[in-house]
């Protein structure tokens, strides 16, 4: 690694991408603060009785766009009561996956847009569906295999109180998110570009392009490894690690999509082992826990694997 190299390429990459991190953490903050995403919640009322989900899902459906745990809880403690069934139990936590998604994109969909462009659009649109392919396949399956009850959600019962912080709160809020997610970043960034412009810089990846079979380099070429290698460390290394190789050509807008999508593939256990399968089994009674993940993180990645898969059989 040359000064020359890290004077030309890695520190204006890095300059580039704080500033349209800068960006996307105004615009999260500016959706949190606003409450656009509690505003959502009304709407889901007609689908929610149509699911034959009773207040308490409802109740809980409003709260998991605060806290999913405190979703988790309220429904845990409704079926301990015995207000609603098992299978509503699992369904409902299993539309509440929604919103928590919504909730965790907050911040990362402005910034995969801001940094990619289309592609993080286009990304960002399929995580996005593959949340609201979960919530119908859950209202669905409540609408078919829960039994009727008296009292069922309605939009009255989604009503929600929400208290918008005032600008000095949410100018707080503006700057700690900055600086820590800006640190975060240049820890991460700085390395990973110096490393994918140094490799290419050294041939190294037609080096490895060329003991590779030519359909394989074809459909994923060798520089969309370090995409899939960056997605399982997290969002930050693999937007950093993206945007390198989408600016130096390396690798297409459509080659890039669907390379994301392989390491959402492989990432998706990982998360589910590290974060949900722990908190969902001990919020939940018996094999609740597992039947909820494997059903809303299942769809996911069976629509994550067919997309791939379709892509792979195409481009081959």
């Amino acid at each position: 690694m040359t000064f020359d190299l890290l004077w030309t390429k890695v520190l204006p990459q890095v300059w580039d991408l704080t500033l349209t991190l800068s960006l996307g953490v105004f615009i999260g903050v500016l959706l949190e603060v606003s409450g656009c995403l509690k505003k959502l919640a009304k709407y889901a009322g007609p689908l929610l009785s149509l699911g034959r989900f009773s207040p308490e899902s409802g109740a809980a459906f409003v709260a998991s766009f605060g806290s999913t745990k405190a979703a988790h809880a309220m429904l845990a403690s409704a079926y301990r009561g015995g207000k609603i069934q098992r299978r509503e139990l699992v369904l409902s936590a299993v539309a509440n996956s929604l919103p928590s998604t919504l909730l965790h994109l907050k911040f990362f969909a402005p910034l995969m847009i801001s940094v990619l462009g289309a592609v993080g659009a286009a990304y960002v649109g399929f995580v996005i569906g593959a949340a609201v392919l979960v919530f119908l396949v859950a209202v669905i399956l409540s609408r078919l295999l829960v039994s009727p009850t008296i009292n069922t959600v309605d939009a009255e019962d989604l009503k929600a109180v929400s208290v918008r912080p005032t600008p000095k709160i949410a100018a707080r809020m503006m700057w700690d998110r900055w600086w820590k997610m800006t640190l975060r970043v240049l820890l991460v960034a700085i390395p990973v570009y110096a490393a994918v412009d140094w490799i290419q810089a050294e041939g190294g990846f037609k080096w490895i392009a060329s003991i590779l079979p030519s359909w394989v380099d074809a459909i994923f070429p060798v520089q969309s490894m370090s995409i899939i290698v960056a997605q399982l460390s997290g969002t930050t290394a693999a937007v950093s690690t993206t945007k390198s190789l989408l600016e130096s050509g390396a690798l297409s807008g459509t080659q890039v999509f669907f390379t994301l999508l392989a390491g959402y593939c492989l990432a998706l256990p990982v998360k589910v082992l590290r974060r949900s399968l722990p908190s969902a089994v001990s919020i939940f009674p018996d094999t609740t826990g597992f039947w909820i993940i494997g059903v809303s993180q299942g769809v996911r990645l069976l629509l994550a694997v067919s997309m791939v898969g379709t892509y792979m059989v195409i481009a081959s």
